[in-house]
Formats: structure tokens, sequence, C-alpha cells
């Protein structure tokens, strides 16, 4: 595919994704501020407990295989139907499975009364092979349209869940709404996918999924273990409401994590589809973007963390400040190299992931161990923060090796940014004071200076938005071809 076609697309699906990520921490956001006033922190707790075995079985749940089949160019019909008949089984014996051991689970975790939600959240693993269908809007990059039932879950999750909370269902009105929102979601990819999967079989074909699949598989197994394990021991250690302090801790750090976990369809599409010497070169300028970003948006939110989350969710949440500042910091860390999993897949190099999934598992573990107990949630997130900064060196050094990455390309200029942002932030920190004119004031002067910092520190910025400006100006034919792309992948 040409350069520019595909740059077209992959700029017409971050947009749409783009406009997807503001709606969702909009959203999200203002839900949890109703929240935090009407449940307890022992419904959150009790939440995040809840969210370390689905996480389990979320993990268990998903079939890597999909990356596999958007590559495809031939027999990519034969491959889909495959992939959505292993989906579909592989869903039902889970679901299964949840139903009968929800029981014995909230048992183990030591709150029995936590299993009728275990069971609830079993309907949902029938429903996701439907979601199968998303793969062919991702494979031909058309991300308007797949992203439409993520829009309508917007919408329907919050409102049950303030609807439910407001009426007095606790607990059950976070469940509820997660439910509701997987559902509407599903089916509606399900209605807008060009065609259904049909039931078919073939050994060389699942044979080739499930071996793509399995270090991936694999792999994610280990990061459920070191992404959950410091919810674990915060609730062993600390108990339930400093487990609801740490999530909650984690929620705005938590929407930084959206400009990567959502964008990825594209960045993958873009990267699968990008000739073998551009590669590299994409991969610099979209990380090397992403950082700009992030950069732009976590540094406000690490000096005022306390007086925003104060103002966003009362003043009860305060204690949870501190590691909210270090989750930050470990956010950030992870979303800047955070593409490299992408780019090693289309590489067909996943077989690096497992190593580097058990040494972040050994890390956090012997991490928090040594930090939580001694200095509750906020000991939880440096040991986060400790994890990251001990895989990254490795990440550099195979993308160097493996990829022909130059760091400096991607890095160099958002670290300058970022210092100099980082020096304005604090010197509006000592100026304007902590209340909330000076919290207002001092956010949103670092929010406004800071593209400007962008575009001293990389001038290129700017003639490349001019560029695609024009590139997108060139009528809507363009459009058309960026939303609906024509031709071979």
């Amino acid at each position: 595919m040409k350069r520019s076609t595909l740059i077209r697309q992959g700029v017409a699906g971050l947009s749409v994704l783009s406009l997807l990520n503001v709606l969702q921490l909009a959203v999200g956001l203002a839900t949890n501020i109703v929240l935090a006033r009407v449940l307890l922190k022992e419904d959150f707790g009790a939440f995040a407990g809840l969210m370390v075995f689905l996480g389990l079985v979320g993990t268990v749940r998903v079939l890597f295989g999909s990356e596999l089949v958007i590559q495809k160019v031939e027999g990519f019909d034969r491959a889909y139907d495959v992939f959505f008949t292993i989906d579909l089984v592989f869903g039902a014996l889970l679901a299964g499975t949840v139903l009968l051991a929800a029981g014995p689970v909230a048992r183990a975790l030591g709150h029995p009364d936590l299993a009728p939600y275990l069971r609830a959240f079993s309907a949902t693993l029938v429903l996701v092979p439907c979601a199968t269908t998303k793969l062919l809007l991702d494979r031909d990059v058309r991300f308007a349209r797949s992203s439409l039932p993520a829009f309508a879950g917007l919408v329907v999750g919050p409102a049950v869940k303030i609807s439910l909370a407001l009426s007095g269902f606790g607990l059950w009105s976070l469940v509820v709404g997660e439910l509701a929102r997987q559902a509407v979601e599903t089916i509606l990819l399900a209605a807008l996918a060009p065609r259904l999967p049909r039931l078919a079989w073939d050994r060389a074909v699942a044979r080739e999924i499930l071996g793509f699949s399995g270090p991936i598989f694999l792999s994610s197994l280990i990061v459920y273990y070191y992404g959950q394990v410091d919810r674990i021991l915060v609730e062993r250690f600390l108990g339930l409401d400093a487990l609801g302090l740490y999530y909650m801790a984690f929620r705005l750090p938590e929407y930084l994590l959206l400009l990567r976990g959502n964008a990825t369809p594209v960045v993958f599409s873009v990267l699968a589809r990008s000739d073998p010497v551009e590669r590299t070169r994409h991969f610099e300028a979209i990380t090397r973007y992403t950082t700009h970003l992030v950069f732009w948006v976590a540094i406000p939110l690490f000096m005022w963390a306390r007086e925003i989350l104060v103002f966003l969710f009362g003043p009860e949440w305060e204690p949870a400040a501190p590691a909210m500042r270090v989750l930050l910091a470990a956010t950030a860390l992870r979303i800047v190299l955070g593409y490299f999993a992408d780019l090693f897949k289309v590489l067909g190099r996943t077989r690096v992931f497992p190593v580097l999934s058990a040494v972040n598992a050994v890390s956090i573990t012997i991490l928090l161990l040594l930090l939580a107990p001694r200095h509750g949630i906020a000991g939880a997130a440096f040991a986060l923060l400790g994890m990251v900064a001990v895989t990254s060196p490795a990440v550099l050094v195979l993308l160097v090796r493996h990829a022909g990455f130059s760091p400096a390309a991607a890095y160099l200029r958002p670290a300058a940014a970022g210092a100099a942002g980082l020096g304005i932030a604090w010197g509006l920190f000592r100026l304007a004071g902590t209340g909330p004119w000076g919290t207002a004031l001092g956010a949103g002067g670092t929010l406004l200076l800071y593209p400007l910092l962008v575009l001293a520190a990389d001038r290129v910025v700017l003639r490349e938005i001019t560029d695609l400006i024009r590139t997108l100006a060139r009528g809507p034919e363009v459009v058309q071809d960026a939303v609906h792309p024509t031709g071979p992948p």
C-alpha cells in the first residue's frame, strides 16, 4: 500500500479513536465523580477484588490469534471462521467453569459474598465470540465503523451504574453497569460487521492460530499476575478500605492508558501494512507523538495530584494522592514504551514476551513484599514503578538490536519539552498556590503553555501537522479512502 494512503488511513483511525479517548475520559471521570460520592470505599475495594479474578478469566478467555488473522492475505475468510469457532467453544467451556467455581473461588478470596457477582460476569464469556467481527473492520483500518459500539457503550454503561448506585444497589451497580456496557458493544459489533463468521474447522489453520497465540498467551498470564498482584497484596496486608483508595489512585493514571490502548489497533494495522524499510520510522514517529501527548497530560496531573483528586472525588480520597503521583510516573513510562509489543508481533518475535513478563512478575513481587507492608499504598505504587524501570532498558536494547530503533529520534525532543514543562509547572505551583483558583490557574497554564514548548523543542511537528492538514484537505474522497480503504492490504 502507498505510504500516503496508509498514513491517511492511520490518521483517520487515530482521529476517531482520539475522539473516543476524550469521550471515555470525560464520561469515565464524570461517572467516578458521582460514584465516589455515593458508594463506599469498601464497595470499590470489593469491585477491585472481583476484577482480580475476572482479570484472570479475561486473560485466559482472549485468543491472541486475531493479529495473525488480520495479517493474512490468502485464506483470510477460512482463518476468520476457524478463529470464531475456536473462540466460541472456548468461551462456552470457560463460562461453565466460572459458574461452577464461583463459590469456591469467592471463599478462597476470603469474601464468600462475592460469588453471585462472579456468576453474573460469566454471561459475558459467551458473548465475546460475537466481537470476533471487529477484526474484519480493524483489518481494513475502518476504525470509524468499529468504534461505534464503544461510543454506545460509553452511554449505556455509566448510565446504568449511576442509576443503580443512586437507587441503593451498591456493588451491583458497578457489576450490572459493566455487564450492560459489554453486552451493548458486543451485539453492535456483530450487527455492523460486513459478514458474520460461520462455524468451520481446519486443523492446519487451527494449529497455525494456536501456535501463534501460544507465546503471547503465556506472556499474558504472567502479565495478568504482575498486573493484579499489587491489588492482591494491598488487600492482604492493608484491607479493603486501602484497596479502595489504591483503586481510586489508579483512576486518572488509567485514563492515560486509554491513549495507548485505544490506539493499539490503529498502530498495529499501520505497522503490519508498512513497508519493512519504513516500519521502524513509523514506529519512531508514533512513539514520539505519543510521548509528547502523555507528558502534556501527566505533568499537571502529577504536580496538582492532591488538589485534583480532592476536587473531583471528595476529601475522603485525599490519602490516595501520594500513590497517584507515583502511579502517574509508572503509567507514563509504560505508555512511551507501549507500542514495542505491537512492533514485535509484526516482526514475529513474540518469544521475548514471556521472558520480559517473567522478569516483571519477579521484580514486582519482591518489591511489593518489601514496600507495601511498610509504606502502604504508596509503597505498592513504588513497586509498580520499580518493575517498569527494571525492564525498560531491556526493551530499548531489543528495539535497537532487532528493529534498528533510534531512541534519540523518538525520545530526545519529547524529553526536552517534558523537562521544560515540569520546570514551568513547578514555578506555577509555587506562584499560584494550592487552592481551587491556584490549581485552576497553575494546571490550566501548564496545559496551555506545553504545546508551545513542544513546538520549540520539536520544530518538525509544525511541518508535519501542516503537511497532514494539506493532505486531508485535498477533498472528501481522501476521507472516504481513509475510512473505507480500497485495494489490497
